[in-house]
Order: C-alpha cells, then structure tokens, then sequence
C-alpha cells in the first residue's frame, strides 16, 4: 500500500510504500526539519538528483506496528530493517536504478532511544 507522508514543516510529501495495512508511520522529517526529529526516529539519506535529495527521518508508530507485525521487536534493527527490506520506507527509494537510500545512519537518538 502506498500514501502520501508530509513532514513535520508542512513542506514537503514523500509517497512512503508499506507493507502493513494500519497508520505504521508517525512523521517523517524533510531535510529542513530533520533536527527536530525525536531520538526514535531513523535518519537516513536520500540519493535522488532532484527535489527529494537529502537527510531525512522517519518516525515509526511502534504501537500499531507491535499490533499488525507478530515479527515487533521495540531495537534499533527491526526498524532500520523495515527501511533496508522495503517493507515500510520510501517509495522512490525502491528504485535504485534511478534513485534509493544512500545511507542508513540510525536511530537519531543512537541504540539507547528505545529504552524505558
């Protein structure tokens, strides 16, 4: 399933494909309000020569996905792997002819943002 995610500055929109059928995406961040993304939120580069080159973040809706995904685990990589397999992440990143994710760096926030 595909939809429409504007970031947190209302500029911009980015087409975020899912395989889940719930609301799993809680923001994303354009490269203009990336520093004000939480510390759960994973923070990635955009290859893309055009409009959506850049740093951005995504933050995740842990709840809806620990409801739909019976694979939920509240760590760093399975969010960063919903990103690497595509399961939950940009569409044009799925194109890496033309474009895709260039880097991955993490949790804003570093390994400890999902402690309690």
């Amino acid at each position: 399933m595909t939809h429409q995610e504007t970031c947190l500055c209302a500029e911009r929109q980015l087409d975020f494909r899912s395989d889940f059928d719930g609301d799993v995406v809680t923001r994303i961040f354009c490269p203009r309000c990336v520093d004000r993304a939480p510390a759960d939120a994973v923070i990635f580069d955009l290859c893309e020569p055009g409009q959506y080159a850049g740093t951005w973040a995504v933050q995740y809706n842990a709840g809806e996905l620990k409801r739909l995904d019976p694979a939920f685990r509240p760590a760093e990589d399975y969010f960063l792997s919903l990103l690497i397999s595509g399961a939950c992440g940009p569409e044009i990143a799925r194109n890496y002819k033309k474009t895709g994710l260039c880097r991955i760096f993490g949790l804003k926030g570093g390994t400890g943002a999902l402690d309690d």
